[in-house]
């Protein structure tokens, strides 16, 4: 066994194991411990902010005409501040038609007026889509020169590797790009954004796929190189 295929088997089996740790303790880190006196959860109009004011005047008067503004959305993860909201004794609950729930929000979708929003936000929702399109489209290429290889018997290929692998590493890139961005955002809104009765907290959101998958085909990369190299030498032997 190769250098590199032991590194990224041992990479893979280190990845999957601390997935498989994180996953079972549900780890979610609190981050934001700030809190109001005045602060409340309320059903309400929809706020003036929220609407362009356009006055126009006629005869009999002025009158307003109200048109939605351009808004951002993002999301957040959170957790109660207080622990009445999340005690066994009382809870959030939803009844209808004879069945009941307890709701417990972990994450919520927030909505701002793009004139308040800030440019992270405008920057981050632009960079993480266009990053992962472009990876996604470089990778589906790279599929495509493996499989025409494929199909046409070569198998035990250098080049096939060599696709594998870049593929692999894309997509490991890709992992470490997410977890940088989701560490990011979560820290920008930990410190820029405070929610009544909610604190914002910490939780990654990158797509543990990637990473695994990526690994696997660097995997299946170097066991395709191996198998190169015994082709070789059992052709020769011949």
């Amino acid at each position: 066994m190769n250098k590199k295929l032991k590194l990224y088997c041992s990479l893979f089996v280190t990845v999957l194991i601390l997935f498989m740790v994180f996953s079972f303790f549900h780890v979610t880190l609190p981050s934001s411990y700030v809190s109001y006196g005045d602060e409340k959860l309320e059903f309400m109009d929809t706020p003036g902010e929220f609407y362009d004011v356009f006055d126009t005047v006629s005869h009999d008067g002025g009158h307003h005409y109200y048109s939605s503004v351009k808004t951002y959305n993002f999301d957040v993860n959170v957790m109660p501040k207080d622990r009445i909201l999340s005690s066994k004794d009382k809870a959030l609950f939803s009844i209808t038609n004879n069945q009941i729930y307890k709701m417990q929000m972990q994450s919520v979708r927030i909505t701002t007026p793009s004139r308040q929003a800030s440019t992270f936000f405008a920057i981050l929702s632009f960079a993480l889509p266009f990053v992962t399109f472009i990876v996604a489209l470089y990778i589906i290429v790279l599929i495509f020169k493996t499989v025409k290889r494929i199909r046409e018997g070569v198998i035990f290929a250098s080049q096939v590797s060599r696709f594998l692998d870049i593929a692999g590493k894309l997509l490991v890139g890709l992992y470490l790009f997410q977890f940088i961005a989701s560490y990011v955002y979560s820290m920008y809104c930990i410190n820029h954004i405070h929610l009544a009765q909610y604190y914002v907290v910490y939780k990654n959101d990158a797509n543990i796929m990637l990473i695994l998958t990526g690994l696997g085909l660097m995997i299946i990369s170097q066991i395709i190189l191996m198998g190169k190299d015994l082709k070789e030498e059992q052709d020769l032997t011949i």
